[in-house]
């Protein structure tokens, strides 16, 4: 496992045996919507570097909601890059704030792009067994 990008609110690994990047928030206090496509764009990146099958968000801790607006830009310059780099599926592992898992959800089921499959999990382990099937 490779790490390929750490800041104070996410870390993301690569594991190429896998063809596996993963998106683990460590928190988002003091957050705010330029920090959220900072990060956001540094995962993008990472997915056109590597280019894996599969990606998870581990967004246990992440607790900012996703306006409207950023929705709309998750799409544009997150989920249309994952998918043209070759992202075949994405398992999100949701938080327990309510209002952050919605906000992600829509952010996710706004995606018109229906060339990946997106499930949510509870752990990264049973997004592991899913991209096994």
């Amino acid at each position: 496992m490779m790490v390929v990008h750490e800041s104070e609110f996410t870390k993301i690994t690569y594991e190429s045996e896998l063809s596996l990047q993963t998106q683990i928030w460590k928190h988002t206090n003091n957050f705010n919507e330029n920090l959220y496509m900072q990060e956001v764009t540094a995962n993008a990146n990472a997915v056109k570097t590597n280019k894996p099958q599969f990606l998870i968000s581990d967004t246990t801790n992440f607790t900012f909601p996703v306006v409207p607006k950023l929705q709309d830009w998750s799409v544009e310059n997150f989920f249309n890059i994952i998918v043209a780099a070759g992202c075949v599926k994405y398992g999100i592992i949701l938080s327990n704030e309510i209002f952050a898992e919605v906000s992600i959800q829509q952010a996710v089921d706004e995606n018109p792009n229906q060339q990946m499959e997106v499930r949510y999990f509870d752990s990264i382990e049973s997004a592991k067994k899913w991209f096994e099937q």
